[in-house]
């Protein structure tokens, strides 16, 4: 599924035919510098309405492909491999990882289609690898009833809005982070919301 939200962001398209204007034709277009706070900011509504409406378009849709991209194993643990030999490497930098904190919806739609299993063993994967690896920290907040069942958080099935990246950053600031033992827990409990949403109560939002 094509995201033309990533490809086609109006101010870095501008800002990229400004600056090569600039550099081979002269011209002196003002390059406004990026406020930190807002950089690839979607200023797109949140709420059940938004997350159903993806909800629907993926069922519809691009099923298939969403569900098979839910968990690649083999490339996963390559990937992670890589990135802790990396950490290792660089004992005296501290590294944060955060586990993203899906709608409810999300993980639910994974469930309907017995894809979830392979986004629990991700999970589980990261904490078997990271285990007693000192300069690694993290942040997991994918079991969290308040903020998973929440939907007016998101702006569709697995984008949220900046109220959860402050909640994230307040965790490094306060050093609340997660260990081992606590990432197998959280999974248990994610389960265990998955398996209680009661997704009828949500899917008339949608319209």
């Amino acid at each position: 599924m094509l995201n033309v939200k990533y490809l086609l962001d109006y101010d870095v398209t501008i800002h990229s035919f400004q600056t090569i204007a600039n550099y081979f034709f002269g011209v002196n277009f003002y390059l406004k510098k990026k406020d930190l706070d807002v950089i690839q900011t979607w200023n797109t509504p949140t709420g059940c309405k938004q997350v159903m409406d993806h909800y629907k378009l993926v069922s519809s849709e691009f099923l298939d492909d969403f569900i098979k991209k839910d968990f690649d194993q083999r490339n996963a643990e390559k990937n992670l491999n890589r990135l802790v030999e990396l950490v290792k490497s660089k004992g005296d930098v501290q590294f944060y990882i955060f586990l993203p904190p899906y709608s409810i919806v999300r993980y639910y739609i994974s469930y309907q289609h017995n894809a979830l299993e392979r986004l629990l063993l991700a999970r589980d994967f990261i904490a078997e690898k990271t285990k007693g690896v000192s300069n690694i920290k993290i942040i997991d907040l994918q079991a969290s009833d308040e903020i998973i069942t929440n939907l007016d958080y998101y702006k569709d099935m697995g984008h949220y809005n900046r109220i959860i990246n402050n909640i994230i950053l307040k965790n490094i600031i306060d050093g609340n982070f997660t260990g081992y033992d606590s990432i197998l827990k959280n999974t248990e409990t994610l389960i265990s919301l998955v398996d209680t949403f009661d997704f009828e109560k949500v899917r008339k939002c949608g319209g």
